[in-house]
């Protein structure tokens, strides 16, 4: 069954994400920062589609904080994930 959009979307992130805990218990502040313009980056790429802007009612960051908050235990707001994208040159 071919993965979604969405499904490589949350693979990447999550991945990123448990890279970065094991940085950062090693000390690497660097490593935080890098991840989350790479998680913003992600973000903008599938939302916005190639286009300058989100289109509406894309609910890509919606699902994607439920989902993160239920994999990996909350800190993943639909806030923080949408300034995540914002720092990485994104217009939702």
């Amino acid at each position: 069954m071919p993965k979604t959009p969405y499904d490589s979307l949350l693979t990447q992130i999550s991945k990123i994400l448990e890279e970065t805990r094991t940085d950062f218990k090693e000390g690497s502040n660097r490593f935080v920062l890098t991840s989350n313009w790479e998680i913003g980056k992600r973000i903008t790429e599938i939302e916005q589609g190639g286009e300058k802007t989100a289109k509406y009612g894309v609910r890509v960051i919606e699902r994607l904080s439920k989902d993160l908050n239920e994999r990996f235990g909350g800190g993943y707001s639909v806030i923080s994930l949408r300034e995540k994208g914002e720092k990485a040159g994104g217009k939702s």
